[in-house]
């Protein structure tokens, strides 16, 4: 029914939606053929969640 409404409201009644994803179902979408493979890690991990915890708590605060 939102759909329908949204579409109708856009001018989009003949429209579908269409998700296509080229590549790996956990990795990159594309990845870059010139892109260096180092077997190392982008980011430190336990780094990128507590930044995220962080962010969720101050983000969330009651």
């Amino acid at each position: 029914m939102e759909i329908r409404l949204i579409k109708s409201l856009w001018g989009m009644e003949g429209s579908t939606y269409q998700e296509a994803r080229v590549g790996y179902a956990q990795g990159p979408q594309v990845p870059h053929p010139g892109a260096p493979f180092t077997n190392e890690p982008v980011s430190d991990l336990w780094e990128t969640c507590r930044w995220m915890a962080d962010r969720l708590r101050e983000t969330y605060r009651e």
